[in-house]
């Protein structure tokens, strides 16, 4: 790999995958909270709800999150070998994916809160 071309991105490539990091971070956070404490078929991911089922919500999240930055770094890193504004492109697609997710999460656990004050009264 061409490592002064990595280190040659700009600022703005690294400020970007934080944020994308930090919203999978809050994404992860938030499922575990919907799903816990085995309430794996909540998760809409078959792939995730599949670790959930054999490792248990926490590891599963654990696991399912790494996963995913196993998959996703190198990619953005091979593709910034080859191209500036194309690794840009893949993270402000996934900065979106995620603040979607995480908007329907929190809409999600919204729901299931007031579904328990129900339940309770």
């Amino acid at each position: 790999m061409n490592l002064t071309r990595l280190l040659a991105l700009p600022v703005l490539f690294y400020l970007l995958y934080a944020y994308f990091v930090l919203l999978n971070c809050l994404d992860a956070l938030s499922t575990w909270l919907i799903v816990r404490p085995a309430r794996w078929r909540r998760e809409a991911n078959p792939l995730a709800r599949r670790i959930f089922q054999r490792l248990g919500i926490g590891r599963g999240v654990i696991v399912a999150e790494l996963l995913w930055f196993a998959l996703y770094t190198p990619l953005l890193m091979a593709v910034a070998l080859v191209s500036l504004w194309l690794p840009f492109l893949l993270l402000l697609l996934g900065i979106a994916a995620f603040t979607g997710i995480g908007v329907n999460n929190l809409g999600v656990l919204r729901s299931l809160r007031r579904r328990a004050k129900q339940d309770k009264s």
